[in-house]
């Protein structure tokens, strides 16, 4: 009937009886790496972060770019070096991260649709994070990636924000932070500042 641990379980039912709590209630738990969410990433998981992509590529290839997508892309096109960048930033409100993506790709074509390729790319990664260690049920999961804010707002519209939400997934992959996990959560955490 309820979905916490038994310690838990068993502290709500005697507080919903008005019962005192024992001593050993309130006693710190050990943490259990008993898991009863499906973190699997099985062949539904899959087919759904190939659907998610398949039909990202179908959106993207029908969305006329807005003026403050290609704006990124103009401002690392036209840096002439990685550090010109953070100048041509001045008047800008975004961080550095998402041009200093883009600049390589500028290098190599003019053409801003190579954003929306690696920005749904980024929008697919981030899924993939998301689908293998979210503590949700596979139907959850699969909903939530074909909702609007992860597949349009976030997988279509090429803009710094999928960074953001990449590496916020990463940082709660890493739950716990411990030992070497908490150092990659700091980074997670420094990315989705700058990000």
């Amino acid at each position: 009937k309820y979905p916490w641990p038994d310690h838990v379980r068993n502290i709500n039912c005697a507080v919903d009886r008005g019962e005192a709590l024992p001593d050993s209630a309130l006693s710190p738990q050990p943490m259990t790496t008993d898991n009863t969410h499906n973190n699997s990433f099985g062949w539904p998981e899959m087919l759904g972060l190939a659907g998610f992509f398949l039909v990202g590529l179908l959106l993207i290839t029908h969305h006329e770019m807005w003026g403050d997508e290609l704006q990124h892309w103009a401002i690392a096109q036209a840096s002439g070096s990685v550090g010109e960048i953070f100048d041509n930033l001045e008047y800008e409100s975004s961080p550095a991260l998402w041009h200093m993506i883009l600049y390589p790709f500028t290098r190599v074509t003019h053409n801003p649709e190579a954003m929306q390729h690696v920005h749904l790319l980024l929008a697919t990664l981030a899924m993939a994070v998301f689908l293998r260690w979210s503590p949700f049920g596979r139907a959850q999961k699969l909903l939530f990636i074909f909702g609007y804010f992860p597949l349009y707002e976030y997988g279509v519209i090429s803009r710094h924000y999928v960074l953001g939400e990449l590496f916020l997934f990463v940082f709660l992959a890493l739950y716990p932070w411990r030992g070497w996990r908490a150092i990659a959560a700091a980074a997670a955490l420094f990315l989705v500042a700058h990000s």
